[in-house]
């Protein structure tokens, strides 16, 4: 399976006329729409200087998600109209085809669509046709038609677990577990969806590790799980 990722420069490129004019066929109160145009030529601040904004939204603002859904569902309607396979969230659009023709084709005639029915610009440089399992897509790859949780996600997940577990830290051993429960079922949520629950356990087999190590650091005995504990869960 192949994968066009294209990614375009929403925040920074929205059309603020276009934009005003497509939610006013949804919304018929006039005060939200004007709100809506304040807050978007509201201008911003860099270097103590303000300066006007003529496009683009702020990225942070709290209506920023929401602008990025109203403009660029003409897109997924487009790519739906297609009978397109893809996955989109936010500016972050991923196209799935099989082949590598096909994937050159619809990258050429959706960055057209893009650019000149939304008026927005495509970032070349991010933008690529490659094999799905090579595109990372919100911290996850596509390998076939499996989801596995990208290498990288995996490498920040064990560098987090390694950060919550710190050796010599004036934390109680009951705060520092609390505060790797609260992470570790949030990241494990997100990442629910992985074909692979292989990648989930070895989170979780180095989280045991570290605690270990901790306790019997703290306790004065062996610094290595017991063979025995890690094939039982493992």
């Amino acid at each position: 399976m192949w994968s066009i990722w294209i990614w375009n420069n929403y925040f920074d490129r929205i059309h603020h006329d276009r934009l005003i004019a497509r939610m006013g066929n949804q919304i018929p109160d006039k005060r939200i729409l004007r709100v809506i145009g304040i807050t978007l030529r509201s201008g911003v601040m860099a270097d103590g200087l303000k300066s006007v904004t003529t496009e683009g939204t702020v990225q942070g603002s709290p209506l920023s998600p929401l602008l990025s859904n109203s403009v660029l569902d003409e897109l997924d309607r487009e790519l739906e109209r297609r009978g397109l396979a893809f996955c989109r969230f936010a500016d972050d659009c991923n196209i799935f085809v099989k082949t590598p023709k096909a994937a050159e084709r619809v990258m050429a005639s959706i960055s057209k669509y893009i650019e000149t029915r939304l008026k927005l610009v495509i970032n070349r440089e991010k933008s690529q046709v490659a094999r799905s399992e090579r595109v990372k897509f919100l911290g996850n790859t596509y390998v076939g038609e499996t989801i596995a949780i990208a290498h990288f996600a995996l490498q920040r997940a064990m560098a987090k677990v390694k950060e919550l577990t710190p050796r010599g830290t004036h934390l109680r051993p009951e705060d520092s577990i609390k505060q790797i429960n609260r992470w570790s079922i949030g990241w494990a949520g997100y990442f629910a969806l992985t074909n692979y629950p292989a990648q989930l356990r070895k989170i979780e087999a180095h989280i045991r590790r570290r605690l270990w190590s901790r306790l019997a650091v703290s306790l004065g005995g062996p610094t290595k799980e017991p063979a025995q504990s890690l094939s039982q869960t493992d």
